[in-house]
């Protein structure tokens, strides 16, 4: 069973939010870990969220790959990201929207539910564009935690 994650941005100039799917390994210690330590701008956040829903994240977005979407091996050994629409042709696999929301709070609050009850994600990673940086919450604490002080708390 997969540990599923939505990735996110939240711009709080705007009240949005923007996010995608991640299907696997969507724990603290994969996937928290690779977006604080190689998507820790909102330049990487916005090349990341603009390739839509991926399988799997990994250190680098990587480039289109001559190769089965199924031979892991490949993309992992590039430390590559395996992305549904670029990777596997998919279709409606784009970035998604929680907009027009009056305040940040809301926006954040809409981000969870739909994470949480729509797409039935374990963990949700969120970009704050004002503090430039990532919070993380599970279906338990939706509070949210600075990313960087989860992952202290997790042993490696």
């Amino acid at each position: 069973m997969s540990t599923r994650a939505a990735i996110a941005k939240l711009n709080t100039n705007t009240n949005e939010a923007k996010f995608i799917y991640c299907h696997s390994d969507g724990y603290l210690e994969y996937t928290g870990k690779i977006l604080n330590e190689h998507y820790n701008s909102e330049d990487k956040v916005d090349e990341l969220l603009s390739y839509g829903d991926l399988s799997i994240i990994n250190e680098n977005i990587g480039e289109k790959l001559d190769v089965s979407f199924n031979d892991y091996t490949a993309f992992a050994n590039k430390k590559q990201c395996r992305f549904y629409m670029r990777d596997r042709g998919e279709k409606n696999k784009e970035v998604k929207s929680v907009a027009d929301l009056s305040n940040t709070k809301n926006a954040e609050n809409a981000l969870l539910e739909y994470g949480f009850e729509n797409m039935d994600v374990d963990f949700v990673y969120a970009f704050d564009t004002r503090l430039q940086k990532w919070y993380v919450y599970d279906n338990i604490n939706s509070m949210g935690d600075e990313l960087d002080e989860s992952l202290v708390r997790v042993s490696f």
